[in-house]
C-alpha cells in the first residue's frame, strides 16, 4: 500500500511524477520511474463506512511547472514504497549514517482509536493503555541522534517476531555495514541470526534469566570489583567472557554497577520495612496476599485460630542483594573496549527520547485517525517532523551548552520574530535581539535574510 500525506493548496506537486484527476478510472496504471503516484482525493467518490476509498483516477504526466489543474481539490498525495525509500534515503540515511558507524533500534507502541484498521490490534502497550495498538521501530544513527528509517507494524507483532523483516527493509534503503545496537527485549535465536547476517557487529542485552547468565554471574561476579577490571566510568568495572550463542562466537560482557548496588539494596531495606510493619499490623494470615511477603519473609500460620508468626528471610534477601548492580551484554564487536561498547549501548537512548518527543511534544501519543491513508500520513510527517528537530537541535548544540538554554526556549525566541507584508514588500515590526541573532546566525541565515525583509 502506498504512504499517503496530506497535501494543503492546488498550486503544483513538489517534484516529478504524474497527477491523478478524480472522476476517470485507469486500472494498472502507475507513474514513472523517478517518483511515486501523486492523487487528487475525490470528494464524491464511494463510501464503504469508516473504510473511505479514492476512486480510480485517471493518470496525467506532470512535469514539475507551475501550473494548476482544473477540478483540483485539497488533495492527498500518494508516495508508494519505492517513493518512500527514496525519502529515507535522500533525508535519512543518504545524509547522517556514515558506514561502519554505530545505529540504534527500538520499538514503542502507539494507542489508536480506529476499530476498522487491519493492523490496530490488541499488544503490549508500553503507556498501559486499555487500547488497541501499533507498533513503531525507529533507527536512529547514535553519532547524531538522526533518526534514519522506521517500520510501522501490527500491534499484536511482538519485537523479536518483526525484527528479521525490518533488518532487511534497512538493508534494502543502504543501511548496512554498521554496528547495532538493541536492548534484552529483542534477544531470540532467529533474532541474533539475522542480526549477525545484517552487521558488521551488534551488542544486544542479555536478559538476566537467561542459564548462561546465572553461570557467569555466579562464576565471576564474586571477585569482580577489582582495580584489573575498572572502567573509565566511576564504579563501573566489567568481565569480558568468550562464549558462542546460537552459533554465533562473540563475548559475553559482565558489568558491575557500585553505585547502583548500594542504591538497590537500600530499595530492598526500604522495601522490607515496609512490609514488615503491614506485617505488624495485620491479625489475620495474609493468604491472599503471600506473594507480596514470601520473597522477604517466612510466614507460619498458627494451627489454631486465624493468627501468623513471620520473620525476615535472610537467605533470600541476600541473593537478591547479591545480583544487584550487574547487568550483561552480548557483543560480536571484538576490536572495541568494554568501555566503548557500554558508551554505544547507552547511546541508545537516542530512540527512546525520540519517542518521548513523539508522544508528548508532538501529540501522538493516540492516534485518532481511523484510516490507514491518513495514519500513513501523520507517521510519516511525525518522522520528517523528528528529522528537521534532530538537525536544529545538532546545529544549535554549542549554543544551548554555552547558554544554558533548551530548545523550547530557542523555538520561543524565534517564535517571537514578527514580520509583516504591505505592498509586496516585507518588513520586521520590532528589532531582532541579541539572542535570536545569534541563533539565526548558527544556521547561517541571519545576512540572507535581512537581505530579503525591507528594514521599515
Amino acid at each position: 500500500m502506498g504512504l499517503r500525506v496530506l497535501v494543503p493548496g492546488r498550486k503544483s506537486l513538489p517534484g516529478h511524477g504524474a497527477v491523478r484527476v478524480p472522476g476517470e478510472s485507469v486500472r494498472g496504471a502507475r507513474g514513472d520511474g523517478n517518483s511515486g503516484d501523486v492523487g487528487v482525493h475525490d470528494p464524491g467518490g464511494e463510501r464503504d463506512g469508516r473504510n473511505r476509498r479514492l476512486a480510480e483516477p485517471k493518470l496525467l504526466q506532470w512535469n514539475g511547472a507551475d501550473a494548476e489543474l482544473p477540478g483540483m481539490q485539497p488533495h492527498i498525495w500518494l508516495v508508494d514504497p519505492c517513493a518512500t525509500r527514496r525519502v529515507f534515503q535522500g533525508v535519512g540515511v543518504g545524509r547522517a549514517l556514515v558506514i561502519g558507524g554505530s545505529v540504534c533500534y527500538d520499538v514503542t507502541s502507539i494507542s489508536s482509536y480506529a476499530r476498522a484498521m487491519t493492523d490496530i490490534e490488541r499488544g503490549y502497550n508500553r503507556d498501559g493503555d486499555d487500547l488497541c495498538q501499533f507498533n513503531l521501530g525507529i533507527f536512529c544513527d547514535e553519532a547524531t541522534k538522526t533518526p534514519l528509517y522506521y517500520s510501522r507494524y501490527n500491534g499484536s507483532i511482538t519485537d523479536k517476531t518483526n525484527l528479521p523483516y525490518v533488518l532487511a527493509g534497512a538493508r534494502e534503503l543502504g543501511i548496512r555495514r554498521v554496528k547495532m545496537m538493541v536492548d534484552g527485549g529483542f534477544w531470540d535465536e532467529k533474532a541474533l541470526k539475522s542480526l549477525h547476517r545484517y552487521a558488521d557487529a551488534f551488542t544486544i542485552g542479555m536478559p538476566a534469566f537467561l542459564k548462561e547468565s546465572g553461570g557467569i554471574l555466579a562464576a565471576h561476579g564474586g571477585g569482580i570489583e577489582t582495580y584489573a577490571n575498572e572502567l573509565a566510568y566511576p564504579n563501573i568495572y566489567c568481565v569480558a567472557v568468550d562464549a558462542e550463542v546460537s552459533g554465533i562466537a562473540g563475548r559475553v560482557l559482565l558489568f558491575y554497577d557500585a553505585l547502583s548496588h548500594l542504591s538497590l539494596c537500600n530499595d530492598i531495606s526500604e522495601r522490607v520495612n515496609s512490609l514488615k510493619l503491614e506485617l505488624a499490623a495485620l491479625k489475620r494470615y495474609p493468604k491472599s496476599k503471600l506473594e507480596r511477603y514470601s520473597p522477604y519473609f517466612k510466614i507460619t500460620k498458627h494451627s489454631h485460630g486465624t493468627g501468623f508468626d513471620y520473620a525476615v528471610d535472610t537467605d533470600k534477601i541476600e541473593h537478591l542483594r547479591r545480583g544487584k548492580g550487574f547487568f550483561l551484554l552480548f557483543s560480536t564487536d571484538m576490536a572495541s573496549s568494554p568501555s566503548d561498547i557500554l558508551y554505544y549501548y547507552r547511546a541508545k537512548d537516542a530512540d527512546e527520547k525520540l519517542f518521548a518527543q513523539i508522544k508528548g511534544d508532538m501529540d501522538s501519543a493516540r492516534m485518532r485517525t481511523h484510516c490507514e491513508e491518513t495514519t500513513d500520513g501523520k507517521v510519516f510527517v511525525t518522522f520528517i517532523a523528528c528529522l528537521i528537530r534532530s538537525h536544529i537541535l545538532n546545529k544549535l548544540s554549542d549554543f544551548i551548552r554555552n547558554d544554558s538554554t533548551s530548545l523550547k526556549k530557542v523555538f520561543n525566541q524565534l517564535a517571537n520574530i514578527t514580520v509583516v507584508a504591505n505592498n509586496g514588500s516585507l518588513r520586521f515590526t520590532k528589532a531582532l535581539s541579541k539572542i535570536q541573532k545569534q541563533i539565526l546566525s548558527t544556521f547561517a541565515a541571519l545576512d540572507d535574510i535581512f537581505l530579503s525583509i525591507s528594514p521599515f
